[in-house]
């Protein structure tokens, strides 16, 4: 396979579970022998120099959606890939017109998330059977996509985003966090579909049950309003907010439970983390990842979104248990980089 190519097509590397998801495909595939470039319409991100050490990433310098089948047409004249992979819908929209007018490569369509509106469900119908295969993160989003879609039931294909475990297993370093209370921590963006208001809720009916603090990892435009919802409940000084964190994990691995309040998920990579961390996970039970990564619950408890009392129920449970992290660890095996860029190759006919 040394003489193949595949492109991942995104619209940035900035900070992100697709975007960090992707590279960690970009990287197993890399390791089979084959060529990965990446290619960007707009080239920046938080994860851009980490990436330009690794591969060729091209810069399609697009200024309108509508310039990208174009765009995409040249290069894939110019550069001969023998397959594109395309994340987020507008984009593959574009991919499909691409392949349309040049069918001599293969084309993987990869939706991170369920279909949010009808613009995708007409657009999908219409274009994505020019596709070789659209690629689900999860059995939620492709039932999701199947639903609001038709003919495209052959195509869908369940994959999970491609987590890779290193530096989940830190075992010595400088700690974070001094104070001797349980540790409770989530990761993500502070933005309303995760739904950290539900977790502070949670987390001042469970503090006064079990001596513990809250941190959460991530930075996003309702922080503000979240540290005035701390401070009215009177957990202001039980609640870390430590913003955008570059590794995450080193702070996962202090913690003793990880919690996500989400109302959807694609997936839920963190989860994944979480679990590659060997820590007891609780998580509302939302569409569409959550049931999926923990196993119907053998690897996490579920609650039903938007239950604050339930979900201080679990929170309080969870902690009183006695970890075991070699369990854990072993449910995030089946996200391991080199298996899902394993089931990529097959769905190319590479393997």
């Amino acid at each position: 396979m040394k003489d193949k190519k595949i492109s991942i097509l995104l619209s940035s590397l900035a900070l992100g579970g697709t975007e960090r998801a992707m590279l960690n495909l970009a990287e197993a595939i890399a390791k089979t022998g084959i060529t990965v470039e990446l290619l960007l319409t707009r080239k920046e991100g938080e994860f851009l120099e980490e990436a330009e050490k690794k591969f060729r990433v091209v810069d399609l310098h697009l200024n309108k959606t509508y310039e990208l089948p174009f765009k995409l047409l040249h290069y894939i004249i110019t550069n001969r890939p023998d397959a594109v992979i395309s994340n987020n819908w507008k984009q593959s929209l574009c991919a499909c017109l691409t392949r349309l007018m040049f069918p001599f490569f293969k084309l993987l369509v990869v939706e991170h998330g369920p279909p949010s509106s009808w613009v995708f469900s007409f657009i999908a119908t219409l274009f994505y059977p020019a596709a070789t295969r659209l690629i689900a993160v999860s059995t939620g989003v492709a039932d999701a996509i199947e639903q609001c879609t038709f003919g495209l039931s052959g195509k869908v294909k369940v994959i999970y985003n491609a987590i890779n475990p290193t530096g989940y297993r830190l075992i010595e370093k400088e700690k974070t966090f001094n104070t001797n209370r349980k540790k409770i921590i989530t990761v993500g963006r502070l933005v309303a579909e995760k739904n950290h208001a539900l977790l502070l809720d949670a987390f001042a009916i469970a503090f006064r049950r079990v001596d513990a603090e809250l941190v959460l990892v991530g930075a996003g435009v309702l922080r503000g309003e979240l540290e005035s919802r701390a401070e009215k409940l009177g957990i202001k000084d039980r609640v870390r907010f430590v913003g955008f964190h570059s590794r995450p994990n080193e702070l996962l691995t202090e913690a003793d439970l990880f919690v996500l309040s989400s109302d959807y998920e694609g997936l839920g990579n963190v989860l994944v983390e979480a679990l590659f961390c060997g820590l007891p996970i609780v998580s509302t039970d939302c569409p569409h990842g959550p049931r999926e990564v923990l196993m119907n619950g053998k690897y996490g408890a579920l609650v039903r979104p938007g239950d604050a009392a339930a979900l201080a129920d679990a929170i309080v449970n969870e902690l009183s248990k006695e970890k075991k992290p070699e369990i854990q660890q072993m449910g995030a095996e089946i996200f391991l980089p080199d298996k899902i860029a394993s089931q990529y190759l097959s769905c190319l006919g590479f393997t």
